[in-house]
């Protein structure tokens, strides 16, 4: 493997447990949200803090189109798809460009 082989293998890794992440505290805050557990429990006070920074700005502008803000977070998990299947694909091609010109350059 070369150097570039292992620079595209850990910036998946780091994009693909980002989105992840992303996922599972998003579901996270809908399960809190939607049993009955206490606001003020200490977890539903952390998953909260946490996913609030990702949900709320999504949540504004569906208000603002008119739509029901109940659907924030699953819109929430669907941009977080999109903007890291976008950056595996910018990464995967520079990579590929980056190996062609190193074998161009290799091999004259």
């Amino acid at each position: 493997m070369t150097i570039i082989d292992l620079i595209w293998l850990l910036v998946w890794y780091v994009v693909v447990g980002a989105i992840v992440g992303i996922i599972l505290l998003v579901l996270a805050r809908v399960i809190v949200n939607y049993s009955d557990m206490n606001p003020f429990n200490r977890t539903a006070i952390t998953i909260r803090q946490f996913s609030d920074p990702l949900v709320n700005p999504v949540r504004r502008i569906l208000i603002s189109y008119g739509l029901d803000q109940k659907l924030a977070p699953f819109v929430t998990i669907l941009i977080a798809i999109l903007i890291g299947w976008l950056l595996l694909e910018l990464v995967s091609s520079v990579v590929f460009t980056v190996r062609g010109v190193l074998t161009s350059l290799q091999h004259g």
